[in-house]
């Protein structure tokens, strides 16, 4: 994930006001209705193009804790490919379907599979492209690189789609080489450039087997009790909460509990926490005049040389050659 992602959607989204989605499509044909829900605090923008007949490119973009969409049912023709470039986003549907991406993942799910969606981005942001074929337009007057390999939208259809409804590739190196310079592309460059990397992407999905499924449908109850939890460990850091006391104050197996929110963060619920603790004592090193012991205690730690020893695991410095290196930075 690139460290300036967050700047990044910033300014892609900088003339979008809150509350608002922005669908920019150069095409007037959509498979589907944009999103239609949006928190009054966020904001999103779509950028649609065509590709070939039958295939959308789209890229999306939002600074938001969630996104709800509704569309008119579609046909069980109807293929998405996504790819993760920064965040991190979860999709809920009315047919139980629960999809997480994070940074480098690929995903492929029948829209048939998802009426009412909610996306929704434990980060706060999300960066991705997606691809929307209609197979049977696609198949009707395929590409020549298509026609000359003998690949159809309906085999990947149903290679990666048919048992559960769709297939997740994590970290998919091969396919971060062939879209991660979509998203930094000039304009005049990037249809050309996409038409390109969609007809990689087909000949590579053609000789791939799909990928064992590895994450289940949760149910909504289930993804909104580890959100609470999250957000009941991230109020307060400074107190200290284990496996099992979560459990027990939620009544949720603690087996459980540890596969989804792995699910829906992307680490475990202790590697997470520790990031975040070291990202909170930080930007107190960073504004405020607390002593190290102070610190510690804000941020969970019972101790200055527990705090020192895994601040410097860290950021590779010590707590105190950190505040010193920021206050001497600040006043150059």
């Amino acid at each position: 994930m690139p460290g300036d992602w967050k700047q990044a959607l910033e300014a892609r989204l900088a003339d979008v006001p809150k509350g608002e989605l922005l669908v920019c499509a150069k095409s007037d044909t959509l498979f589907f209705s944009p999103p239609a829900c949006i928190g009054q605090d966020d904001k999103g923008r779509l950028d649609i193009w065509p590709l070939y007949p039958g295939v959308e490119l789209t890229l999306q973009a939002y600074s938001a804790k969630f996104v709800a969409f509704h569309h008119d049912v579609p046909g069980a023709t109807l293929l998405e490919i996504n790819h993760c470039y920064a965040g991190r986003v979860g999709c809920t549907s009315d047919t139980g379907l629960a999809l997480y991406l994070g940074a480098g993942d690929l995903s492929l799910h029948g829209l048939h599979t998802c009426v009412e969606t909610v996306m929704q981005f434990p980060f706060d942001g999300y960066l991705g492209f997606s691809f929307r074929i209609d197979t049977a337009q696609l198949d009707a007057n395929p590409p020549e690189f298509m026609r000359d390999a003998g690949v159809t939208g309906a085999q990947i259809l149903t290679r990666f789609c048919g048992e559960n409804g769709f297939s997740v590739f994590s970290s998919a190196e091969q396919v971060g080489a062939l879209l991660d310079p979509l998203y930094t592309l000039p304009e005049r460059l990037l249809i050309p450039y996409a038409k390109l990397k969609f007809q990689e992407l087909m000949l590579l999905l053609s000789v791939t087997n799909a990928p064992p499924a590895t994450q289940s449908a949760y149910k909504t109850e289930q993804i909104a009790l580890i959100r609470q939890i999250h957000d009941q460990m991230m109020s307060d850091m400074s107190q200290r909460c284990t496996i099992e006391m979560l459990s027990q104050q939620y009544h949720i197996n603690t087996s459980t509990l540890k596969s989804l929110f792995k699910t829906v963060y992307g680490q475990p619920l202790a590697a997470h926490m520790k990031e975040h603790r070291m990202k909170y004592a930080a930007r107190l090193l960073r504004t405020t005049t607390d002593s190290l012991a102070e610190i510690a205690e804000k941020v969970g730690y019972e101790s200055q040389s527990k705090l020192t020893a895994a601040f410097k695991s860290a950021y590779g410095v010590l707590p105190s050659e950190y505040r010193k290196e920021k206050k001497e930075n600040g006043r150059s």
